[in-house]
């Protein structure tokens, strides 16, 4: 939702597919210069039509703004507003599983499936800019795990490796599915949750160790 570079998002036949800022949108960007409801795409036959929405800041098609719906071609470049830009093409199926897994691969760790330390920095500054502009709480923990080079020691690191996934696991099980979770290197993870001042993160907090502990 809020680093979206390199994402796929696909548009199924006869699907209608909104744009915008609001929840309710297909494919929903968390940015002030978006509008609620921001363009449309429909799919009419063959054809892809795409149409702003009496959108704000504008909605452009290879830099042209426009005003009445358009026959999107393979290749055509797309913006809402100043700053998001997507750009429109026709691939197999293949081709579509490829641009995946390259855009997983720049998002997530590869061991534990949990977002990566760059996606992590990305993000803090979006959360931190999105709770001064609408005042409201942001908290932030940081976890370890007690010991972790005794267990690589003691049983290999294939066991380190087993560990550091279980418990990675057990972290995005016992959060809120809005809150973020990231591997921020080693037995390092980071927890990123809207909404919560210290004190309700420091009983977050406890309640993730428990769940590890247990």
């Amino acid at each position: 939702r809020h680093d979206v570079t390199g994402r796929v998002l696909t548009i199924a036949t006869g699907d209608v597919v909104t744009l915008g800022r609001d929840a309710t949108c297909t494919y929903r960007f968390d940015d002030p210069s978006v509008s609620s409801l921001h363009a449309r795409i429909v799919i009419i036959g063959s054809q892809h039509m795409f149409a702003d929405n009496k959108s704000t800041n504008g909605t452009f098609v290879n830099e042209v703004r426009i005003t009445e719906p358009v026959h999107l071609k393979n290749g055509d470049q797309i913006r809402l507003g100043p700053k998001i830009t997507l750009r429109f093409a026709l691939l197999d199926e293949d081709e579509e599983e490829a641009l995946k897994r390259v855009y997983e691969a720049a998002l997530y760790d590869g061991l534990t499936h949990v977002f990566n330390r760059k996606h992590l920095e990305k993000r803090l500054d979006a959360e931190v800019a999105f709770a001064v502009r609408h005042e409201t709480e942001l908290s932030v923990a940081i976890l370890d795990i007690d010991f972790f080079k005794r267990v690589n020691d003691t049983y290999g690191h294939p066991a380190g490796d087993a560990v550091l996934k279980h418990v990675a696991q057990t972290l995005m099980r016992t959060l809120r599915f809005e809150d973020l979770l990231a591997r921020y290197g080693g037995d390092e993870f980071v927890v990123v949750a809207r909404g919560i001042p210290i004190s309700g993160a420091c009983v977050a907090a406890e309640r993730l160790r428990h769940a590890v502990a247990t």
